[in-house]
């Protein structure tokens, strides 16, 4: 008995980097949509080949893509590495209800006989309308700023269990209607039974806070990207203001020259006035000089004709 329990110790033990590789557990798609996994590994991995692939009907692991070689035939799935994040992420498009079974994350390890960390999961492709999905699977929100994550799900879900995880991080979980926090962001969970809607909000956005998460609804993960960014400021240079004042107040009123203000007009018109004057004066000096020298040229003849009588 004791021989057996040596022999089962080996099988009972858990398996060398079970926890180095994780992702979610099990997700649900529609037909003819795409779904993107997070696969998330441990810093030792950064530097190693990450696969994705499937179980065949046998339970033999068969790979699809690998990073080392993340070109195929087909565009239906394609794969990428993020090492300073810790995580690759696969991408399957427009799946089929075939296309259901049981997948794998995976990091090659050293050795030829050494086993790949993996981390499985189950994609469940169905025709179903009512089948839960993300609004937008990608969100973005400024650093101290919010953002709100929208999950919809049909009528089969309503009182089902919802709740809102980091990525690899299970213990993370809130549920929904207990408002708490995240990371470093608060957090409020709302669920809209009656417009099948789950939503999440996270406020106080920090840089800490980006990464994946997921809804969580009925125990089938919809996997979300939060990205935080920097915070937009908005500066109105002073100057600005000052040069459109000053345009204002040298702006002419309508209908009134810019050349000359009223009061200079008018002066003007005086010293017309006063022009006009002057030369009526010259005007009759004129003719009283030319009357005195006709009466003067008189006075001389008469005289003259005068003085001629008497010789």
């Amino acid at each position: 008995m004791a021989a057996a329990l040596l022999l089962l110790l080996p099988l009972l033990s858990p398996l060398p980097g079970a926890d180095a590789v994780s992702t979610l557990r099990h997700t649900i798609v529609r037909t003819g949509a795409s779904v993107t996994i997070p696969c998330l590994y441990e810093d030792k991995y950064k530097s190693r080949v990450k696969t994705w692939g499937f179980y065949d009907k046998w339970g033999k692991l068969k790979t699809l893509i690998r990073t080392d070689s993340p070109i195929t035939d087909s565009d239906k799935v394609s794969i990428s590495d993020d090492p300073a994040q810790g995580v690759f992420t696969v991408t399957m498009r427009g799946l089929e209800t075939g296309d259901t079974g049981d997948y794998y994350c995976a990091v090659e390890t050293e050795g030829p006989r050494t086993r790949d960390d993996r981390a499985e999961l189950q994609i469940t492709v169905t025709a179903d309308a009512g089948v839960p999905y993300v609004v937008n699977a990608t969100v973005t929100g400024q650093i101290g700023g919010e953002v709100s994550v929208q999950c919809r799900y049909g009528n089969p879900y309503r009182s089902r269990q919802k709740q809102w995880c980091r990525s690899g991080d299970w213990s993370s979980c809130q549920t929904a209607g207990s408002p708490g926090t995240a990371g470093h962001g608060s957090v409020l969970i709302t669920d809209h039974t009656a417009e099948g809607l789950f939503s999440v909000t996270v406020s106080g956005l920090r840089p800490e806070d980006q990464g994946w998460y997921w809804c969580d609804i009925s125990d089938q993960q919809l996997p979300v990207y939060l990205k935080v960014t920097e915070a937009k400021t908005t500066a109105t240079p002073a100057t600005t203001s000052q040069q459109t004042s000053s345009a204002v107040h040298t702006a002419p009123p309508t209908g009134q020259s810019s050349s000359l203000p009223p009061e200079d007009k008018d002066n003007g018109d005086e010293g017309g006035e006063k022009h006009n004057a002057s030369s009526g004066q010259i005007l009759l000096g004129l003719l009283i000089a030319c009357g005195l020298v006709l009466l003067l040229g008189a006075a001389v003849i008469v005289a003259w004709k005068m003085w001629r009588r008497r010789m």
